[in-house]
């Protein structure tokens, strides 16, 4: 489990030799299911609220991506929703491998 080390507005990490850093163990897999989650958000999360019927239906689409990853087993919680700043702000718990793993987007 290792990949490319993103940061939170998901450019890649550099490290202290100056090379792009790199994502290990669970830090890699919490990144791809940031990524996952931000790009079903990027695509559906638009205009100034979420309305409660969208919100659901945001959340039933990460959830269906990040089950199509193939380390994930199951989603049992996700949280979206939209701060004052205007920014969407999301919670996502998912197992992989046996072991929870929740990040935040």
């Amino acid at each position: 489990m290792t990949g490319l080390s993103l940061d939170k507005r998901f450019d890649f990490s550099v490290n202290e030799a100056g090379d792009i850093a790199l994502a290990r163990g669970v830090a890699d897999i919490e990144k791809d299911l940031a990524v996952i989650a931000a790009s079903v958000l990027d695509a559906r999360a638009t205009g100034e609220i979420i309305e409660e019927t969208a919100r659901l239906q945001i959340e039933s689409l990460v959830r269906t991506a990040l089950l199509e990853h193939e380390r994930v087993q199951s989603v049992p919680d996700i949280s979206i929703d939209r701060q004052q700043t205007g920014d969407i702000r999301g919670t996502i718990s998912a197992v992989v491998d046996g072991t929870e793993i929740t990040t935040t987007i």
